[in-house]
């Protein structure tokens, strides 16, 4: 939430780290192989594969959460002096100990003019200062003591010298009785957050994200100091990309003027407190990670939570976001969040939402999903989802010759249709799902002599992820219906003797990355809806007598490779085209035909 306008914005559901930006409904974005021919099913190579032990805790009704008691290793610390001479003496400490003679401002600073008018301070009327801000100021060094004797400071900003303001945080700062905005982010900062910060009453803000090296390692660490329980004033706690070790206190369910804590990108474990869940005001709860998950992997940086959800959290009715990706959570989603009407959820994939009431009407009412992928549903799925998938499947098997098929095992049988072969419940773009409920979300008969016509009832596969057809003798058009399949991320029909033109409909499949239609005889223009497929990596048309010029919805895409070989397609010869071939990998010898004038 901004400190100025009271809006919550985009950049709280990826934290601070830019490089995790992620939107909620970004698709995996991964590597394509084209046209590997594979035998079996769920082998690795696809030719388009794009690629929460502990008792339930009770809910908010339980007893009230412990008071913090004051860790006797840490001091009370009285009030600072209160007299503009000392005010101008902690400044000068300031200037010393973080280099101010290299500061990218610091006019007035040192000098005989009132403390007003050096950079980035402000007074009050008695001379005394009421706000420090030198965010990306290129402070270097420590951050001293002395500031602590700054009585009448409400604002303290020195974020933004990653690797530069270091040292630790001074347990001196939390003498500043009047203090209600702190941020020290992105900086060099090590070693625990001071406990004397829950002495700050009237903090509002505390922010102490992405600290450490510009590296992303050391950053703050140990534990979470309990006494942040006593900032009842706090409406937004940032301690996020740091190292912070140990269970989140159970004393942060205090903070019952909360609005936002973020908690993501540190070292913690143990349970979700459910504590938390009397936190009625929250609106941002942030205790995961953001990005694909083999990037993730690679990180190796994240929380560790553990055990199921609690269900006290389905008491935070307020809650806009929650994001718990990357613990390793797991059981069922509790119930109660059924309550929490306008939720956009990043769950980890060891949680399910289980069938039936509340959360068949609930789940298609708000956002929730895995890092890349839709949350698995608990158990196999009832009768009234599966029979239609059956029937669809059944449909394809007559209208394509299904018993001249190369393989045909279990198909038409009555054993789960995920038995059939070519048919599977797991979904390609998240290797690290496990589906158990039966429902079809990959379709692989690529080479398997289906012949004859795609039937348009294969669009009662909703929850289609991949589909693969390629290299077979099918025939006919392109069924409009597959632009009914808004869960589809490949589509690949290549290697066909499919005719006629290329659906526009194909372009309200938002979530495909990888599309395939190239040796069929397709015709005519490349339809301009394909402009639409902002999540499309992978384009392969070639070797079909198409014509025409690229439609200019072309360019907002973002192809990582683009095929168009022994087609009559041209690119229009303007500079915008130019630079948009430059950015593509064409998949073809010859220089891309520019259409003439």
């Amino acid at each position: 939430m901004n400190a100025s306008d009271g809006t919550l914005p985009a950049s709280v559901l990826t934290g601070r780290s830019e490089h995790l930006r992620r939107h909620l409904d970004d698709s995996p974005r991964a590597p394509s192989t084209l046209r590997a021919r594979r035998p079996d099913p769920s082998a690795a190579s696809r030719r388009l594969a794009v690629v929460l032990p502990c008792l339930v805790l009770c809910g908010c009704g339980g007893s009230p959460a412990p008071t913090p008691r004051p860790d006797p290793r840490i001091e009370q610390l009285p009030p600072a002096p209160a007299s503009p001479a000392t005010d101008r003496a902690a400044l000068e400490a300031l200037y010393q100990a973080a280099e101010g003679d290299n500061w990218r401002r610091n006019s007035g600073w040192l000098g005989p003019a009132p403390l007003a008018e050096w950079h980035g301070v402000e007074t009050d009327e008695a001379g005394r200062v009421t706000t420090l801000v030198l965010s990306q100021n290129e402070l270097k060094g420590t951050i001293p003591p002395e500031l602590g004797e700054l009585s009448s400071l409400r604002r303290l900003e020195l974020s933004g010298h990653l690797g530069h303001l270091g040292g630790t945080i001074p347990p001196e700062l939390g003498r500043l009785s009047n203090l209600e905005h702190l941020d020290l982010s992105g900086n060099g900062l090590t070693g625990p957050i001071p406990g004397e910060l829950g002495q700050l009453a009237n903090l509002r803000r505390l922010d102490l994200s992405s600290n450490g090296s510009p590296h992303g390692d050391e950053g703050l660490n140990g534990a979470i100091p309990p006494e942040l329980g006593q900032l009842s004033n706090l409406e937004h706690l940032n301690l996020s990309h740091n190292h912070l070790t140990g269970a989140i206190p159970a004393e942060l369910g205090q903070l019952s003027t909360l609005t936002e804590m973020n908690l993501a990108e540190n070292l913690l474990s143990g349970p979700i407190p459910p504590e938390l869940g009397r936190l009625a005001n929250l609106r941002v709860l942030d205790l995961g990670i953001v990005g694909s998950p083999d990037f993730i992997g690679r990180l190796g940086h994240g929380n560790a939570l553990s055990g199921p959800i609690p269900p006290a959290l389905g008491q935070l009715v307020n809650l806009e976001y929650l994001n718990l990706a990357g613990n390793p959570l797991s059981g069922e989603l509790p119930r109660e969040f059924a309550q929490i009407t306008g939720l956009s959820a990043v769950l980890p994939g060891g949680v399910c939402v289980p069938w039936g009431p509340p959360f068949d009407a609930w789940l298609p009412a708000v956002t929730v999903r895995t890092l890349s992928g839709v949350v698995p549903r608990c158990g196999r799925a009832p009768s009234h989802i599966l029979a239609p998938e059956r029937a669809a499947l059944e449909t394809l098997y007559r209208v394509t010759d299904g018993d001249n098929w190369r393989d045909n095992s279990g198909w038409l049988s009555i054993q789960p249709v995920v038995e059939w072969f070519g048919v599977s419940s797991a979904d390609l773009s998240d290797p690290f799902s496990s589906h158990e409920d039966g429902i079809v979300r990959l379709l692989d008969l690529s080479g398997n002599r289906l012949s004859g016509s795609i039937p348009p009832e294969i669009a009662q596969l909703l929850n289609l992820s991949s589909l693969y057809l390629f290299e077979n003798q099918l025939s006919g058009t392109i069924p409009a219906e597959l632009g009914q399949l808004a869960r589809l991320t490949s589509l690949d029909l290549s290697g066909n003797q499919l005719s006629g033109s290329i659906p526009p409909e194909l372009g309200q499949l938002a979530s495909l990355a990888g599309l395939g239609l190239a040796e069929n005889r397709l015709s005519g223009t490349i339809p301009v809806e394909l402009g639409r497929l902002g999540n499309l990596d992978f384009l392969d048309l070639s070797d079909n007598p198409l014509t025409g010029a690229l439609p200019d919805s072309f360019l907002s895409l973002h192809l990582l490779s683009l095929d168009l070989s022994n087609t009559g397609v041209c690119a229009p010869a303007d500079a915008a085209f130019d630079g948009w071939l430059g950015r593509v990998v064409l998949l073809q010898p010859d220089p891309f035909p520019r259409c003439s004038q």
